[in-house]
């Protein structure tokens, strides 16, 4: 289906299609997406797996959904009933639940178009092809806004003032609901999003 393939930036957005892969997403012009779209699964798997496959999975685990939330993207659904538009956050509910009714497509996300300076970071055995044991996207444009994933049932979002860099770390692991389980402890996952924080302000203030 053409109308849900590729990517397209018109009167100041960047709007990414639901069928837009993540061997495309990595050639998008936001930072954050580009790099958390090449630590996903191997070569096969990011020539067909999409943004809208994460979108729907719903998953807190899923790669593409922090660097989209800290761009405060809109997502547009349809049905034979017409179209809404709502932002990410309200469209994740719970663990690989969203607000879709069961008639529904996702058509695309949409994001303004000033990708400002952004990164993608996270934590596992290996730097892909494996499920995150935390991951997290930074995003500094006026203010601070970090994005986990990995760490409580729906990817949270935290945003402080830029002069609050110093204790934005902790802000973001406290932000945090993680659980215990086969890949990683509550604790280190708290641990983890600290130094990825801190090492994602580096990056982005440097």
């Amino acid at each position: 289906v053409s109308e849900l393939r590729g990517w397209s930036r018109a009167n100041g957005r960047i709007t990414l299609a639901a069928g837009l892969t993540y061997t495309e997403a990595m050639r998008t012009p936001l930072p954050a997406l580009a790099e958390a779209s090449r630590t996903v699964g191997g070569p096969q798997i990011r020539n067909r797996g999409t943004i809208g496959g994460n979108l729907g999975t719903s998953s807190p685990a899923g790669d593409a959904l922090p660097p989209l939330l800290v761009c405060d993207v809109q997502v547009r659904v349809a049905s034979v009933r017409g179209e809404r538009t709502l932002p990410l956050r309200d469209f994740v509910v719970g663990v690989k639940r969203n607000v879709l009714a069961v008639d529904e497509l996702i058509l695309d996300v949409s994001v303004d178009g000033d990708p400002a300076r952004q990164t993608f970071m996270k934590v596992g055995p290996r730097n892909a092809m494996l499920i995150s044991v935390v991951s997290l996207a930074l995003r500094v444009d006026g203010e601070l806004a970090a994005s986990f994933g990995s760490a409580g049932p729906v990817p949270g979002v935290v945003r402080a003032p830029l002069d609050a860099a110093d204790s934005f770390p902790e802000q973001v692991a406290a932000a945090a609901s993680p659980i215990d389980d086969v890949r990683g402890t509550a604790a280190y996952r708290r641990h983890a999003l600290r130094v990825l924080t801190k090492r994602a302000l580096e990056r982005c203030l440097s």
